[in-house]
């Protein structure tokens, strides 16, 4: 009787063990699973862009994915919108804050600043956006339209997500691609001067086309700068990226650069800078 109590006593702590052992060993594979890394939901992107859609006739801002360069998301937005991320694009300062520069202010004066802004989904035409910011250590979700998340963003230069599953997406049915919102250039990355932006810039009736950012080196200033307006290349009127491009087409190094500076008319001789940069 005493052995069979004894072999009982061995037993139970090995049972206990087993049947111990055993959940202990499932909750570790549920671990291991969840700690398996997968593709984040969420992709950083850039501003890479606002132009605007002749063929849909309203402004457009172009995020691109910094994993994938090759992931492109138009979003299509209104003019006051486009107006707000082009100024700060350009780093133009205007007189008195805006709507998105006393949002700003406002955010930063009660302590609750941006922390990033997320693109979440898309509803039938429209995309869904959220602004994400920080209160007393807490954050805070706020349901917004992309283009005032997005001119918040570049002003506060926080992440801008995007649901990865909208780069699936493509474009929205009903709505057109219109034409390339940029182009580069002589050195040079351009852009379509919006109705909106040529108000921005004090420019209201000047058709042409704004350069947007400029290689670095040593010959910059012989070029156009960053704002300039290209209005005319060798005494040829520019209106457009479109008809630039075309004559670009049959002028391979320009000799004249009609540009406008504020209020200012420039003539520019870049002819060599531009030569040399095409060789390098």
């Amino acid at each position: 009787m005493t052995r069979q109590r004894v072999q009982r006593r061995r037993r139970g702590p090995h049972a206990v063990a087993t049947a111990v052992g055993r959940p202990f060993l499932v909750v570790l594979a549920l671990i291991a699973c969840a700690c398996e890394r997968e593709a984040p939901r969420e992709v950083e992107v850039e501003v890479r862009n606002v132009g605007f859609d002749y063929d849909a006739g309203v402004p457009v801002v172009i995020l691109q994915s910094h994993e994938d360069a090759e992931h492109i998301l138009p979003i299509w937005i209104g003019p006051a919108e486009a107006q707000a991320i082009a100024m700060e694009m350009q780093h133009v300062t205007p007189p008195r804050p805006l709507t998105h520069d006393l949002m700003k202010q406002i955010l930063e004066k009660v302590g609750a600043p941006l922390r990033r802004v997320r693109i979440t989904a898309l509803e039938g035409q429209t995309f869904v956006a959220t602004l994400v910011l920080v209160r007393d250590s807490r954050e805070v979700e706020i349901d917004s339209r992309p283009s005032d998340a997005i001119a918040l963003a570049l002003r506060f230069r926080c992440p801008i997500l995007v649901e990865r599953a909208l780069f699936d997406h493509g474009t929205p049915s009903g709505a057109a691609p219109g034409r390339e919102a940029s182009l580069e250039l002589w050195g040079l990355t351009l852009q379509d001067v919006t109705p909106a932006l040529a108000e921005t810039l004090g420019l209201p009736d000047v058709a042409g086309v704004l350069v947007s950012d400029v290689e670095d080196g040593e010959r910059a200033s012989m070029r156009p700068q960053r704002g300039d307006v290209i209005v005319a290349v060798d005494d040829t009127p520019v209106a457009d990226l479109e008809g630039l491009r075309a004559l670009a087409a049959s002028v391979h190094t320009p000799k004249r650069i009609e540009v406008r500076r504020g209020t200012e008319r420039i003539m520019l001789a870049p002819s060599r800078a531009l030569a040399r940069a095409d060789e390098e």
